[in-house]
């Protein structure tokens, strides 16, 4: 994951009870938004806070549609970086039930900025 083009893989714990928390976040996270993977598992809304104010309700119902009918979660946003340059992500992960009665999401996260602008 460490060496994919453009993107970057993840993990994501939602417990039966509390916040869901990055786990993993592959290297990639760092040249896509500008943060450390160690900085994106410290900080649970990180890349939350990143996305789009016009995005971020679609982001979420698409999330929550996902888990409740634990099927993929396959979607496009607008999401800032750390220095503020805004990027089209698309992100894809699947919920998987845990013993513990939680989901677990591995998931991957691709730029598709170029081929947006393209699209315009």
């Amino acid at each position: 994951g460490d060496n994919l083009p453009d993107g970057a893989v993840y993990q994501i714990v939602l417990p039966p009870a509390g916040p869901a928390r990055f786990t993993y976040a592959s290297a990639g996270v760092r040249s896509l938004l500008g943060f450390a993977p160690a900085e994106v598992v410290a900080d649970p809304e990180l890349l939350y806070r990143l996305v789009h104010p016009d995005d971020l309700g679609a982001f979420r119902a698409a999330e929550v549609a996902a888990l409740r009918g634990m099927k993929p979660f396959d979607h496009e946003f607008r999401s800032f970086t750390r220095g503020g340059e805004l990027r089209w992500l698309h992100v894809r992960s699947r919920p998987a039930p845990r013993p513990d009665g939680g989901s677990e999401w591995n998931g991957l996260l691709l730029d598709v900025t170029e081929r947006r602008r393209a699209e315009d």
